[in-house]
């Protein structure tokens, strides 16, 4: 019952976020890509006695100026020397640009998160059902994340950055850690017509 609350208040506050994004506050530049795509990987560390944790990233969006809808997927692990989980999560949210200043564009982003865990030796013996999350022994977590960050372009037609964020993850009503901090980081991709048309 916890579990379904909370992923319905976060999916009201996701939904509710959109639809109160101010409109019309920046102009769409036009060199910017209609897609954007992130890669990369990330670490950080889990409250409590969980060790810590290392994902790599895959994250889709549509640029909205100034928010931009996205897909985030993980892959990884946490755990300490002792005992290692496989997570696999996947996040739905929404990236709040802000002003650009040089190259460097600086956002806030907020959205619904939601993880299925298991032994890491489990994942070794079915990594395919692990992944899908149709598999025995996994736990199903759901909650969301918040955090900032910045994109640096490189190069005159701003098609490839460089991208830095920390994110909290957090999961307030379920087994497991409440709230796991992470830097995360990568190569950012224009993909796409450009905004201006």
């Amino acid at each position: 019952m916890f579990r379904r609350l909370s992923f319905f208040l976060a999916a009201v506050a996701f939904v509710g976020v959109i639809l109160s994004a101010p409109r019309g506050v920046q102009a769409k530049p036009k060199s910017e890509r209609v897609l954007w795509l992130g890669v990369g990987g990330s670490g950080g560390v889990a409250a409590g006695d969980f060790g810590g944790v290392s994902y790599l990233n895959f994250t889709l969006g549509v640029r909205l100026f100034p928010v931009v809808p996205e897909v985030t997927i993980r892959e990884g692990m946490r755990g300490r020397a002792e005992v290692h989980t496989h997570v696999s999560g996947v996040a739905v949210s929404a990236r709040f640009l802000l002003p650009k200043l040089l190259a460097a564009r600086g956002f806030l982003r907020v959205g619904f998160s939601h993880q299925n865990e298991s032994p890491w030796a489990t994942f070794l013996e079915s990594p395919g059902e692990t992944l899908f999350g149709i598999g025995d022994g996994i736990d199903r977590r759901s909650g969301f994340e918040a955090g900032g960050g910045v994109e640096l372009k490189l190069g005159p037609k701003g098609i490839v950055g460089l991208w830095l964020q920390g994110t909290a993850l957090v999961f307030p009503l379920t087994e497991g850690p409440p709230v796991t901090v992470i830097a995360e980081g990568g190569l950012s991709f224009g993909l796409g017509p450009k905004l201006g048309g």
